[in-house]
Order: structure tokens, then C-alpha cells, then sequence
């Protein structure tokens, strides 16, 4: 049989109505102590904003002496720049302040405490480098309006702002007409060679020194080329007056090695005055990237656009999404003018490119096909790669067996041949060099044909 037991205490039979005074007694305190924690909590809190509010930086106390209004009188015009014209908005601010106002002071802030303002060598011509404020606040006074240009260039920042007092506000607006006009009259870039480098930045192009006679092409490559993009880049009013639109897409399509980016550097040298962007794969990843390529484009026209490796993200989407492709094609002839921009692709694989970029006319008008050398050209190319060097065998000899073979083998068969002979202490090229650097190409090009990497 089971015991029940019950828990008693010295003042009575059981404690459980004395546990349920002392919860309620309990409860009761920690509601007092929490009110009161609240109380405290809230005193202590307006004590800390009476502090902030009485609280003074030395910028808070810079400005209203310069501009000699507070906080709520002051106004501040804001501009944010696109990436491409980081540099270019950095000499345009710096240098229209300098040439056409009174500077006062240039300074910066950290935590509101005055700091060391930021310059940095910015190169505002191909290899012109001059030190500019790249972050940092400039006070300045421009036609009597007193004002203060906070700038930040730099890393992924690309903005500029201006304070001033409400009472300046047609000054400040005839300012910043002023600074877009400095910025569209110095382009430094307009009729450059660029380079478009990832998150859509520029910088000048370094290209070698090449012309015609560097490019060993058929004489009808030439001429298209001439046709379809030198002869109307320098001719818009032709254009123009017989309703030729001013703009064209050309398409080089071959294996590698068959002289596509030759090309491109030789037109980076004959193309003077209009502006040349040079775009990787590596640099056209997404979306955004290729509308800004366009926009850039547009901005410094005329301008002819090389498009590097376009089978990488030109791909056909019945294979795979590709969102770039539609983004392309919009560029290439969609409700944007492309009045004076060219563009030149190349491809080495033709087949992968979406048949709606490859196939029509306006955003592709022709396309070019580089294929291999023929005897003819592979002896001027051997006469051209073999300047400087002591070479035995004949060129008929070195064209005949270098047969099947793109003009860059060639020129690394001549290479290699040179390295075998001045390693056994040689100048002169022997035929048994030739035939070593010929069994050593066509070795590599033949597995690299098994292994499905070229066609």
C-alpha cells in the first residue's frame, strides 16, 4: 500500500500556502527592481544624447566658420561617377577648383578630428602622372560662394560632394555646369588606346609598335578590313550624307594563331584620333560589364571595340543560359544609339556562338574567316620572323615542311631552332634545328588535336 506523506513545517501542517505568499512576494520585487532599472536606464540615456548634442568635432566647427552658416542652413549637391571616369572626375575637380577658384585649405577627418588628406599619382595622359586629392575635403571659394568639395577617389569609390550655404544655390548649380563642361572638353581619353579591366575601370592600352608590314594577310582580308572599319571610322560625313549607318560589327573567326589579335594591335596603330577599347573575356563576365563596355564606347566615340575570345560568353543558348548573350545583343542593335561604334570580334571557335550573334547583319555585318597559311605566306612570314638571324636552310626548304602549320608555329619553330643553335654554341640556324623545332611543334599540335583542344 502506498504511503502518502505530507511536508510540514514548524508553522504548520504544510508550507504550500507559504510558498505561494512568498512567489507573489518575490514577483512583486522584481517588478520594482525593473522599473526602476528602466527609469535609471532612461535617465542615463538623456544624459548621453545632452552630451552628444552639446558635443562639438573640430569639422563640425571647420565648417560653420567657413562657410559661416549651421547645419541646417547648408546644403550638399552629391555626384557619383561611374568607375571608367574615376581618374578623369578626379582631375576634373581638382584642377577646375585650382584654375578657377581661391583655395583655401585642403585637409581631411577622421572621427571629426582633423587628418592628412589623400594624394595619389593619377596618370591623366599615356605616361603623364600628376598628384591629386583623391580623399579629402578642399574649402574653397568660387564667385563669392564659399564651399567645401569632399572627394573620395579611390579603391571602388568614385564621388565627389559640395557644401555650401542655401543662400548660394544658382551659384553652386552655374559650379557644377562648369565642372561637366571641364570634364567633357578634357577627355583625355577620347581618341585613346584602352584597356577595359574588370568592374568596368579604363586605363591606357600598351601595344606594340606594328603596321602592315608586321601582319603577313591575304591581300583580300586586308581590304575588308579597310572597307568595313578604317575607311568609314574616318569618313562619318560620307556615311552620313548616303545614309550608311555609322557603325559596324566584323567577326574574325579561325584557330588561334592566324594573326585575329595581331590585327587588332596593328589597328590600335593605324586608327589615329579614334578611341580603341580593348576587352578580354576576362573582363566581360557579366551583364552589367557589357552594358558599361557599350556605354564607354558611346561616351568616347568614335570608337572601335575589340571584343578578345567571344565564343567564351557568346555561346549558343540552346546549350546553356546566357544572360550575357542577350545582354550583347541588345548592345550590339537594340533602342540604344551606337552612332560611332565599331566593333571587332574574334573567335576561335566559331560553331559555339549563339546563331543570333554569329548570323546577322548590324550586330555582326560580315564575317571574316583567317584561315591557315598557304605556301606564300608562310615564305613571308619565315622572311619576317627570320630578321637578325643567321638562317642555313632555305625558306622554300622551312615553308614546304612547315605546311599545316598557323604563322605563330612558325615563328616558334624559327625561335626554337635559334635557342638549339646558340645552345651548342652556335649563331647559325642548321637544318638539323629546323627539323628538331618542326618534330617538336607538330608533336605538341598533334596531341593537343587528340586531346580535342584544337580543331
Amino acid at each position: 500500500m502506498e504511503e502518502k506523506s505530507e511536508v510540514t513545517c514548524e508553522d504548520g501542517p504544510a508550507c504550500s500556502g507559504s510558498v505561494e505568499r512568498t512567489g507573489k512576494a518575490t514577483s512583486t520585487v522584481k517588478s520594482e527592481i525593473t522599473e526602476q532599472t528602466r527609469r535609471e536606464v532612461k535617465t542615463f540615456a538623456a544624459q548621453i544624447l545632452k552630451v552628444l548634442k552639446s558635443y562639438v568635432t573640430q569639422q563640425d566647427k571647420d565648417y560653420e566658420e567657413w562657410l559661416g552658416v549651421k547645419a541646417e542652413d547648408r546644403v550638399t549637391v552629391s555626384v557619383e561617377y561611374p568607375l571608367y571616369q574615376q581618374s578623369q572626375a578626379c582631375y576634373a575637380v581638382n584642377t577646375l577648383i585650382d584654375k578657377t577658384a581661391k583655395v583655401h585649405k585642403r585637409t581631411s577627418y577622421c572621427g571629426g578630428e582633423r587628418s592628412a588628406a589623400d594624394y595619389q599619382d593619377v596618370e591623366i595622359k599615356r605616361e603623364v602622372y600628376q598628384s591629386l586629392l583623391v580623399s579629402g575635403k578642399i574649402f574653397f571659394t568660387w564667385k563669392k560662394m564659399k564651399c567645401i568639395a569632399s572627394v573620395f577617389f579611390s579603391g571602388n569609390y568614385s564621388e565627389a560632394s559640395f557644401v555650401h550655404a542655401k543662400k548660394h544655390a544658382k551659384t553652386s548649380k552655374k559650379f557644377q555646369a562648369e565642372l561637366r563642361e571641364f570634364m567633357c572638353k578634357h577627355n583625355y581619353f577620347k581618341g585613346e588606346k584602352l584597356e577595359f579591366m574588370p568592374y568596368s575601370r579604363i586605363k591606357f592600352l600598351s601595344f606594340p609598335d606594328l603596321d602592315w608590314n608586321s601582319l603577313i594577310l591575304k591581300k583580300e582580308l586586308k581590304d575588308e578590313i579597310a572597307l568595313n572599319l578604317i575607311f568609314p571610322l574616318h569618313n562619318q560625313k560620307l556615311c552620313d550624307k548616303f545614309n550608311v549607318p555609322w557603325r559596324r560589327g566584323v567577326l574574325l573567326a579561325g584557330v588561334p594563331g592566324t594573326g585575329k589579335t595581331q590585327l587588332g594591335r596593328v589597328l590600335c596603330n593605324k586608327l589615329d584620333g579614334i578611341t580603341v577599347i580593348w576587352a578580354t573575356c576576362k573582363s566581360v563576365q557579366d551583364v552589367s560589364r557589357v552594358r558599361n563596355l557599350f556605354e564607354i564606347a558611346r561616351n568616347f566615340a568614335p570608337t572601335l571595340i575589340v571584343m578578345e575570345d567571344l565564343d567564351f560568353y557568346g555561346q549558343d543558348r540552346e546549350f546553356t543560359t546566357n544572360p550575357i548573350v542577350g545582354e550583347l545583343l541588345n548592345q550590339l542593335d537594340g533602342n540604344a544609339p551606337n552612332v560611332g561604334v565599331f566593333v571587332l570580334a574574334t573567335t576561335n571557335r566559331p560553331y559555339l556562338l549563339d546563331k543570333a550573334l554569329a548570323d546577322r547583319p548590324s550586330r555582326f555585318d560580315i564575317k571574316l574567316v583567317f584561315g591557315l597559311p598557304d605556301v606564300n605566306e608562310r615564305r613571308a612570314m619565315i622572311n619576317l620572323f627570320g630578321k637578325k638571324k643567321n638562317i642555313k636552310p632555305s625558306v622554300d626548304y622551312i615553308a614546304r615542311m612547315s605546311d599545316k602549320l598557323t604563322g605563330a608555329h612558325i615563328k616558334e619553330v624559327i625561335n626554337y631552332a635559334q635557342l638549339v643553335s646558340l645552345n651548342d654554341g652556335r649563331e647559325e640556324i642548321q637544318t638539323k634545328d629546323i627539323d628538331l623545332a618542326l618534330r617538336k611543334v607538330k608533336t605538341k599540335l598533334e596531341a593537343q588535336r587528340k586531346n580535342n583542344l584544337v580543331r
